[in-house]
C-alpha cells in the first residue's frame, strides 16, 4: 500500500497537478486557485488584531504557517517607520510581521495601503468569527473591515486572504460572509487549511512558470 501511495504522489507531481486529502483541504485549496492570481513567491504579511486582542492569533500563525513553506520575515525599517505614522498613539500595537492593530479596524485601509506595493507576496488577515458579537459593537465592526478587504481585493493591488476560524455570527454576519465570498476574498476557517492551500497555489506556479 506505501509503494502505491508513492506511486500515486509521483504521477501527481509528474502530472504538474496538487494533491490535497479530505473535503476541506481540497475545497480550501480549490478556493485558493479560484481567488487568487498567479504567486510564485512565499514571503507572508499576518495582519491580527483588527478586531478584538491579536496575540493568541500572530503565536499560531508564526508556528504554523512556516511549516508549510511559508516565510514570515519582518518588515523593513521604511515600513515600520509608515507604521508609526499610522498607529501612532494607539494601545496595544504591534508593528512588526505579524502586525497588531490593537483592535482598531479603522486603521486597517491605511496599514494595506502601505504594503500594497512591498515585497510581500501575499497578505493574510486574521478576524476571527467568534468576534461577531454584536453587544460589544463588533459587528460594526466587521461591516466596517469586511469593506476596506473587498475594496483592496478589487484594487488587485496584492493577493489578500483572511483566516477566520468558526464562530457564531447570526444572519447578519453570515451576510457578510456571503458577501466576501461573492467578492471574490478567499475566506479560510484555519491557518492549516490556509498555509496548505498557499502552499499548493505556490508550489504549482512554481512548477507551471512556463
Amino acid at each position: 500500500m506505501k509503494s502505491s501511495f508513492e506511486v500515486w504522489r509521483a504521477l501527481v507531481r509528474q502530472a504538474g497537478a496538487v494533491e490535497s486529502q479530505g473535503i476541506e483541504e481540497t475545497v480550501s485549496v480549490l478556493l485558493a486557485f479560484q481567488n487568487l492570481p498567479p504567486i510564485r513567491g512565499n514571503r507572508v504579511l499576518i495582519i491580527a488584531g483588527v478586531i478584538g486582542p491579536g496575540g493568541g492569533m500572530s503565536v499560531i500563525s508564526t508556528d504554523i504557517l512556516p511549516s508549510y513553506g511559508l516565510d514570515i520575515s519582518p518588515i523593513s525599517d521604511g515600513e515600520r517607520r509608515k507604521l508609526e505614522g499610522v498607529l501612532t498613539r494607539l494601545v496595544g500595537t504591534i508593528r512588526r510581521n505579524p502586525l497588531d492593530l490593537g483592535g482598531v479596524p479603522i486603521k486597517l485601509g491605511d496599514v494595506l495601503e502601505i504594503f500594497s506595493e512591498s515585497d510581500y507576496d501575499v497578505i493574510l488577515i486574521w478576524i476571527p468569527l467568534w468576534y461577531f458579537q454584536e453587544f460589544r459593537g463588533w459587528g460594526e465592526d466587521w461591516e466596517r473591515a469586511s469593506e476596506v478587504i473587498i475594496d483592496f481585493k478589487r484594487s488587485m493591488k496584492k493577493p489578500l486572504a483572511l483566516i477566520s476560524p468558526p464562530g457564531f455570527p447570526g444572519d447578519r454576519g453570515r451576510a457578510i460572509l456571503k458577501k466576501l465570498f461573492d467578492n471574490g476574498v478567499c475566506v479560510f476557517p484555519s491557518v492549516e487549511l490556509c498555509g496548505k492551500a498557499l502552499s499548493s497555489v505556490i508550489s504549482y506556479w512554481r512548477r507551471n512558470e512556463g
